[in-house]
């Protein structure tokens, strides 16, 4: 059964790089962020499940009964012009040291699905339980084109 482990209540939220959440912690909805995620084949992990860690960043622990594989991720609302969410995962023992980059959604690219049987060493066995992080990230803005060449 698939069950986002901060939806089964602040007891059973396993320590991390997040942190436990503090009593004045808001959701990522609650701040009015509207981004998901879900592991294909299972339900859908909306932003209320996420717990804020920081000002700008957010996790969620995922579980699945078989190894996951993949993960995507979507903003369902447009973010602020000029920012986007960097995405993170971490299996356990979640460390510091654990978390790996995957990528970033924003305005511009709002979805995109992470094979995240490229994250792990080929001595890592492919994890059932890992936290997804996101962190709210300012753009740089575009460069203008170079002028053509005369």
């Amino acid at each position: 059964m698939w069950i986002p482990r901060a939806a089964r209540g602040p007891k059973a939220r396993a320590s991390s790089i997040c942190g436990p959440a503090s009593r004045t912690s808001r959701s990522a909805a609650q701040r009015g962020m509207s981004f998901t995620c879900f592991v294909p084949g299972h339900p859908i992990v909306p932003a209320a499940a996420f717990q804020q860690a920081s000002e700008d960043r957010w996790c969620v622990d995922l579980h699945a009964e078989t190894p996951i594989n993949d993960l995507a991720a979507f903003v369902s609302t447009p973010l602020e012009p000029g920012t986007a969410l960097s995405c993170f995962i971490a299996c356990a023992p979640f460390e510091a040291t654990s978390w790996h980059y995957l990528g970033a959604i924003s305005n511009e690219c709002p979805s995109c699905l992470f094979k995240l049987r490229y994250v792990w060493s080929a001595r890592d066995a492919m994890p059932t339980h890992v936290q997804f992080g996101v962190q709210l990230v300012r753009q740089e803005a575009p460069q203008a084109p170079p002028p053509a060449e005369k």
